[in-house]
């Protein structure tokens, strides 16, 4: 969901939930995903810009599978939980070459984390 706070501002958010329930070899593995993020644009003078971006996730991760070691067979269980996070910084130039074409070169940058 985006919001113009201005001609030149723009801020926004979003969310999104992820089911996978997969069969996997010997077993199954369900996780459960929520992710949030806020970005925001801003117009600056010359046509040149700068964006950002924040993003926040939760996983909820069960697994399970068969493991058999000579006669014996018996369930190997996982549940835990996980978070990813990421930052993005973005700025550039718009050049506009005439009505139908413009040429944006950006220079980004982009943090990523994850947690068991």
């Amino acid at each position: 969901m985006d919001f113009d706070l201005d001609e030149k501002l723009t801020l926004g958010g979003a969310f999104g939930y992820t089911r996978t329930d997969a069969d996997v070899a010997e077993g199954d593995l369900d996780v459960d995903t929520y992710q949030g993020a806020i970005y925001g644009r801003r117009l600056l003078s010359h046509d040149y810009y700068v964006s950002g971006a924040a993003g926040l996730g939760y996983h909820d991760i069960n697994a399970n599978r068969r493991v058999t070691v000579g006669l014996s067979t018996s369930t190997a269980r996982a549940d835990y939980d996980a978070w990813t996070s990421n930052i993005a910084v973005e700025g550039g130039r718009e050049f506009i070459i005439d009505t139908a074409t413009r040429i944006t070169p950006p220079c980004r940058t982009r943090i990523c984390a994850h947690s068991p």
